[in-house]
Order: C-alpha cells, then sequence, then structure tokens
C-alpha cells in the first residue's frame, strides 16, 4: 500500500493533465499562438511575433528585386569603365626599337654571347601577354615592326622540320624546360602556329643563325674570316680624311651608331639609358681599346678593330655586316666629336711580341704577379671580379663598373687572344678604374699574367649542349654577291631541298624539280 499522501498524487494528476493540454494546444495552434502561450506561460513577457508566411514571402520579393538592381547596377558600371580610355603601360624598351640588333643589344646574354631569356624574363626585359585567351585560334599581331637594315645581307631562313617539329624547347634551353613524366612537349612548330607558349608570346621566330653556337661546338662563321681579313687590309691601307668622307660617315653613324651614342656623340642616345655598360661618350676623346700607351689617342685602326668586332660582352655588336669603305668613313666622323684629334696625333702604338711557350712555371709566376700588382684588388683572389674595391668601382663619368670575372669563360671586351690580354694589360683601359702597366711590367712578366688570367677560365668555354660538327655559314656578301650557304654536313645536304633555306629564291610549285646541295 502506497504511503504517498493523497495530496501529492492529487497534485502529480493535475500537473499531467496540464502538461497533455497545452502539448496539444501548442500542436493544434497557429505559430503565433504557440507563441502566445509560451511565452505567458513560462517567459511572462511579450516578444514580437515571428513573421506570418505572407510577410516573409513579401521580404523574399523584395530581396530578389534589390539582387536585380544591383546587377543592374554593375552591369551599368562595367559598361561606363569599357566606354573609358583604357590606360595603357608604355611598352618595354625592347618593344620600341625597330629592329632586331637593337633589340638584341637591350637583353642579357648567357656565356654564348646569344639573348638569355630566361634572365630576361626575370629582369621584366620582355613581357609575356597573359591576357590571351589561350584557345583562341586567331592570335593578336603583337606590337613589334621589324625594318631590315640598309643593305642588310641576304639570310637563310630554317623552316625544316628537325629544328621546329623533332627538337622541343628543351633541347636549346634544358634549364628552364626540364620535361618530366607526362610533361606536354613543347616544339616550336606549334609555337609558330600560335599555340603553347606561342599563345602568350605571339607566333614568334627567331634568327637560328645566332642559335647554332649553343649545339655546335665547332661553329665557324665567315664573318671572323672576314673581319681578319679586313683588319689585315686596314692595316695597310691608311683612312683618308676629307670632307666627302666624314660626310658620309655622318650618314652611316646616325643610321647605325647614334640610337646608343646619340646624334652629338655623347653617349646619350634613346636607348643609353637602358644599357650596362654605358655607350662610350665620344666627346671625351677617352677610349678603352687602344694600341697606344696611356692617355695616348687611339689610331685609326684601333677604332675601326672596335667598329668591326664590337667590344664582346657588351650590348655593341660588331658592325662587320656594314661594308668596309662605310666603316672607313665611320672612323674619321667619330673623330670629329672630339677636338682632342685636331690638336693632337695618337702616339705610337706599343709593340707587342710574340707570346712565349705556355708553362706551368710561367703561369705560376703569373699567379704572384697578379696578387702583388694589385690585380686581386678589382679582380679577386680567384679572379671573379669580387675583390674588395669591386663594389665600389666607377667610370669617368661616375657610371658603377664592375671587374671582370675571369672564371665565367666568357669572351673579354677588348677581345681574348693571348696579344688582346697583353694589349689590354700594357695599355690599360681609359675612362675606367683599370691603369696601365706598360711602366710596371716587363714583357716577360707581362706574359705571364697573360697566360695566369688564361688559366682561370680553362675549364669553361665550350656549348651547353655539346653537339659535335664543324660547321661554316658563308654569311658576309663578297663584293656585293649573294652569299652561298654552305653546310658541310651529310644530313643537311641530303635530307633538304633549296627551298628549305631560300624560300624566297626557291618557290616550289606543282610538278617542279627538287633540287638537293648534292
Amino acid at each position: 500500500m502506497s504511503t504517498e499522501p493523497q495530496a501529492n498524487r492529487k497534485k502529480r494528476v493535475l500537473r499531467f493533465i496540464a502538461v497533455s493540454v497545452l502539448f496539444f494546444l501548442l500542436t493544434g495552434c497557429s505559430a503565433e499562438t504557440r507563441q502566445w502561450i509560451l511565452t505567458t506561460f513560462f517567459d511572462g513577457a511579450d516578444t514580437p511575433p515571428p513573421p506570418t508566411r505572407r510577410v516573409r514571402q513579401d521580404l523574399l520579393r523584395e530581396i530578389e528585386e534589390l539582387k536585380r538592381e544591383l546587377a543592374e547596377a554593375r552591369r551599368g558600371l562595367a559598361e561606363a569603365r569599357a566606354g573609358m580610355p583604357k590606360e595603357e603601360k608604355a611598352p618595354l624598351p625592347a618593344e620600341q626599337v625597330k629592329s632586331w640588333p637593337e633589340a638584341v643589344a637591350l637583353l642579357p646574354k648567357d656565356i654564348t654571347g646569344q639573348v638569355d631569356w630566361v634572365q630576361a624574363l626575370k629582369a621584366k626585359a620582355i613581357a609575356p601577354r597573359p591576357g590571351i585567351e589561350p584557345r583562341a585560334t586567331d592570335q593578336p599581331v603583337l606590337p613589334v615592326t621589324v625594318e631590315r637594315a640598309p643593305k642588310a645581307v641576304f639570310k637563310a631562313v630554317y623552316p625544316h622540320e628537325p629544328h621546329t617539329a623533332l627538337l622541343g624547347c628543351e633541347s636549346c634551353h634544358p634549364a628552364p624546360f626540364q620535361m618530366m613524366g607526362g610533361g606536354t612537349p613543347i616544339s616550336m612548330a606549334k609555337i609558330f602556329q600560335g599555340e603553347l607558349c606561342g599563345a602568350c608570346h605571339g607566333k614568334v621566330a627567331f634568327d637560328p643563325m645566332t642559335g647554332c653556337p649553343r649545339c655546335h661546338v665547332n661553329l665557324v662563321h665567315s664573318e671572323k674570316e672576314t673581319v681578319e681579313a679586313d683588319l689585315v687590309k686596314a692595316q695597310t691601307s691608311p683612312i683618308p680624311s676629307t670632307p666627302e668622307i666624314t660626310e658620309r660617315g655622318k650618314a652611316v653613324y646616325l643610321d647605325a651608331c647614334a640610337a646608343c651614342h646619340g646624334e652629338k656623340g655623347d653617349g646619350k642616345g634613346p636607348l643609353a639609358a637602358f644599357l650596362d655598360p654605358k655607350p662610350r661618350d665620344f666627346t671625351a676623346g677617352k677610349f678603352k681599346f687602344r694600341s697606344t700607351p696611356s692617355s695616348s689617342l687611339p689610331t685609326d685602326l684601333d677604332l675601326f678593330r672596335t667598329i668591326t668586332q664590337g667590344p664582346f660582352g657588351t650590348s655593341m655588336p660588331g658592325f662587320s655586316r656594314i661594308s668596309y669603305e662605310e666603316r672607313r668613313t665611320l672612323v674619321q666622323f667619330i673623330k670629329t666629336f672630339s677636338d682632342k684629334f685636331s690638336k693632337e696625333k695618337p702616339a705610337q702604338p706599343i709593340l707587342i711580341p710574340d707570346p712565349p711557350p705556355r708553362t706551368a712555371e710561367l703561369i705560376e709566376k703569373g699567379r704572384e704577379l697578379y696578387k702583388d700588382a694589385g690585380c686581386n684588388s678589382c679582380h679577386g683572389d680567384t679572379g671573379k671580379g669580387d675583390g674588395p674595391s669591386a663594389r665600389e668601382l666607377k667610370d669617368d663619368w661616375g657610371n658603377p663598373i664592375s671587374p671582370f670575372d675571369f672564371t665565367s669563360g666568357k669572351p673579354l671586351k677588348g677581345g681574348s687572344t693571348p696579344k688582346d690580354i697583353y694589349r689590354a694589360i700594357m695599355t690599360g683601359l681609359q675612362g675606367t678604374p683599370m691603369p696601365d702597366f706598360g711602366d710596371a711590367f716587363e714583357k716577360e712578366q707581362a706574359w705571364a699574367v697573360v697566360y695566369y688570367i688564361l688559366s682561370l677560365s680553362d675549364e669553361k668555354g665550350g656549348s651547353n649542349l655539346g653537339v659535335k660538327g664543324d660547321i661554316v655559314f658563308q654569311r658576309e656578301a663578297r663584293q656585293g654577291d649573294v652569299p652561298p650557304a654552305v653546310f658541310p654536313h651529310w644530313f643537311h645536304r641530303i635530307r633538304f631541298k633549296c627551298y628549305a633555306c631560300h624560300p624566297s629564291i626557291f618557290q616550289m610549285k606543282a610538278g617542279a624539280n627538287a633540287i638537293t646541295m648534292d
């Protein structure tokens, strides 16, 4: 028998009945009634009722209307912006020039002297166009104007399959294009068609004559033979100085030199700001590459040599493509920029004796002299151009100038033959911190330093690919004749027809006989 009091049992029953009634009321009432019941019995305070279904629908309609208005406002803003003139960025310096040699002068070079496209991209000297739709069939014409130089030498082009289809980009550019498993092969043929890299960079092309040394380590251009022959001829043929010749030289200068050196010869041409090292200021009468003693003017042959072969590793190319006579007139005109040439005559060139045999003892002696003479203060103890004074050096015009890195394997600016280096040591580089050692070194001592400098780059040079094969290109016009293209290896002679390299001359038509070099 339960001992629970009667009153307690009655309370429990009443509580159960109240909860049951409340439950049925809540489930059967509207949202407003449920809210009123709960707040009355439990909270004791009125709160705003929840929105009715009609109110919620009205709110949703208002939200959709606001979305439509916002979308229309955005479209109107986009149309207004499209109608405004776009702010165009000024083209890069390399895109402003009108000829390929001028563009090359503004771009960084690799160890072979060719354009280093990866460094050009890092230095922002070139700019791809990532906004171009890669799947677009018609690629835009890029804002580049190419003008053939006056009396341009005929060039052969190479549309043949092995260099465009069979070879991939990694063949010539192994560093940036490291093919991985499953990678997409990139060929020049597809780039020429505006695919892959060509989608952003345009339907690009290149002059393969400048790229052959990357693969063919024994490549010899006939241009070198032309330069050497012209220098020998110039030694025995003094350049006459007449008003007519000087005036002809002025025309050549304005066409080939003024873009960098300026119309006034002050080294302030329109491209000068983008070049390093800076173009020479002819008005000062100071010239780096001379065969004459320090502080003396260069000879006509010195100027002719620099014009013909160019200072290696700089933005100035060799101008052997200009005729021999035009280069001679250019020498006379350049001399008009400084009155020194009218007030004094160049000293006699120094005598450069034949070099002695290269021996280990002579190299070791050169190493000691290199340090004793203080060469290491600029060029560094190991010849890397990292001496303690290297960062502080400036030329006579206040431009920073870096000592040469003898270990790089790159050609020296004034030439890399033993006699070239001997001449630079004994005469100095005027206008730079490099002094002359004509009074400090005996002849044998100078040759010792020459051989030590050459020994620092013995392990460098060559090609990054090392494809063997002797190739000679007869590129230069001889007495006005169109130069032939000569390929002494069988693959080019048998596989390719004449029209492959000379399409403008050999335009093949149906039924025509294919002509091979054999």
